[in-house]
């Protein structure tokens, strides 16, 4: 979303966080809806905490962002054996999760109205997914289906990640005759092969 108020917006917002204001909210012409100076930066400055998916991002920004989610966990891994909470997992359900990877459908809108009309949204959609499985895989231990138009990304025979183009869809799928259908069945097909 670069429109010609981009940099005064960013300029303003950093001014009110600056001041230790960033609870304060934008002006109205700044978002399309009510946001606080501190939210609009996470979502709309370079490197801002929320900017998880900005074309602009190198690939290793990418991957410093995305890729916990394809991270495969081993028994001697600290962290593996505890929830999110420190709590530690019972034995069976350490043993049954051991190399394996979130499996994770990226959807992606065509015509999504907040992403840029310049940006490639098919290889921000591949980037993104690749992005996802970079940490943690080793020797390769993932291929892409190349020779299928989804360029896929499997792991021992299993989709890791699926790539979901809705090249109608608007960013809430409220436009795109069809699209919302094709999504809520992709989501029915990935759920049913997990």
């Amino acid at each position: 979303m670069l429109e010609s108020s981009y940099n005064s917006n960013i300029k303003h917002a950093r001014s009110l966080v600056d001041n230790q204001k960033g609870d304060e909210m934008m002006p109205r012409k700044a978002f399309w809806s009510p946001i606080t100076a501190q939210r609009f930066l996470s979502l709309q400055d370079c490197n801002g905490k929320d900017d998880f998916f900005s074309s602009d991002l190198s690939d290793d920004q990418l991957v410093d962002r995305l890729g916990h989610v394809g991270k495969i966990y081993d028994n001697d891994d600290d962290n593996y054996n505890h929830d999110d909470n420190g709590d530690t997992l019972g034995e069976d359900l350490t043993n049954k999760k051991q190399h394996l990877a979130l499996r994770v459908l990226v959807a992606f809108s065509g015509k999504d109205e907040y992403v840029p009309d310049h940006v490639d949204k098919d290889l921000l959609l591949k980037r993104l997914c690749g992005a996802m499985i970079q940490k943690g895989l080793r020797n390769n231990d993932h291929d892409h289906d190349n020779n299928n138009s989804t360029n896929n990304i499997y792991q021992n025979g299993k989709v890791l990640v699926k790539r979901l183009m809705l090249d109608k869809g608007n960013h809430n799928l409220s436009k795109g005759q069809g699209e919302l259908e094709k999504f809520v069945n992709s989501i029915s097909s990935f759920l049913r092969d997990i």
